[in-house]
């Protein structure tokens, strides 16, 4: 076991022991990707869960009197904090830039793209969704001049619907905490209806840890897009159609892979 040695394993050691778990049975290994990584996160999350009660373990003991006085100085400090996360969630275009580069910035290319679909996209969706139904209600209740930027969440949150995948693998609501260590956005509304309206702010988490807060649905989706790329990693089973599409179609970021039978099915119904 792992927990024998350290309860602090290095990104190397967590690397190492999905490698071999895999080579053990190879049935464990992933359909996509490098074919560990699932397990990879799955054991830096098992991990991080394991140390949490330990408060009375020496070598937990340690890494928290090392790392505490960081910590209060940042919860004291919580509008410096708020600055800092989403100057982070800027930073995740500029780093994203850098590495796709194009004449065209790639947060203006993912409105551009997604205004120009917008309409057929959401007739896309599915008039028995409930979620959908949720989407109308909030532009019924709306003044006339927000319905264009409610549409914009609408196809944003609706977007999984189209290729069967749902949204609730990407966003949760209130104070419940992800169940996935993929990026995940948590709005603080358990109202979807809020959501779609703009009015409920939200945070993204990797592998259980807030990374940066947004100030709407539509910037802390395109910050999830954009940190699959910043920290290399592969897109969840569960999603992957849709963020294949929002890669290709919306961003516009060529990899060489074949579109999947799902994602060319609904370009050739939008174009």
């Amino acid at each position: 076991m792992m927990a024998a040695y350290t309860m602090f394993p290095s990104n190397t050691d967590y690397v190492n022991v999905a490698k071999a778990l895999i080579l053990k049975y190879p049935f464990l290994k992933d359909i996509d990707g490098n074919g560990y990584h699932t397990w990879h996160m799955s054991l830096k999350r098992k991990f991080k869960t394991e140390r949490a009660p330990l408060v009375d373990d020496t070598e937990v003991r340690k890494y928290k009197e090392k790392y505490a006085q960081s910590r209060k100085s940042q919860a004291t400090d919580t509008s410096a904090a708020v600055k800092r996360n989403r100057a982070a969630a800027a930073a995740l275009y500029d780093e994203l830039d850098s590495m796709h580069s194009s004449i065209v910035p790639v947060y203006r290319r993912i409105n551009d793209n997604l205004l120009a679909v917008l309409p057929k996209l959401l007739d896309l969706v599915k008039n028995s969704s409930p979620l959908k139904k949720m989407y109308q209600d909030a532009r019924a209740d709306a003044l006339a001049q927000d319905h264009a930027a409610i549409d914009f969440r609408g196809a944003i949150l609706l977007l999984p619907s189209i290729f069967r995948e749902k949204i609730e693998n990407l966003v949760i609501r209130g104070q419940s905490e992800p169940n996935t260590p993929y990026p995940t956005i948590q709005v603080k509304d358990q109202d979807w209806t809020t959501v779609f309206a703009g009015r409920s702010g939200s945070v993204i988490k990797v592998d259980g840890v807030e990374v940066c807060s947004c100030t709407g649905i539509e910037e802390a989706f395109n910050a999830v897009f954009c940190m699959y790329y910043v920290f290399n990693m592969e897109y969840p089973s569960h999603l992957k159609h849709t963020m294949a599409f929002f890669q290709r179609i919306i961003a516009q970021i060529l990899d060489g892979e074949k579109l999947s039978t799902p994602v060319t099915r609904v370009v050739n119904l939008l174009y």
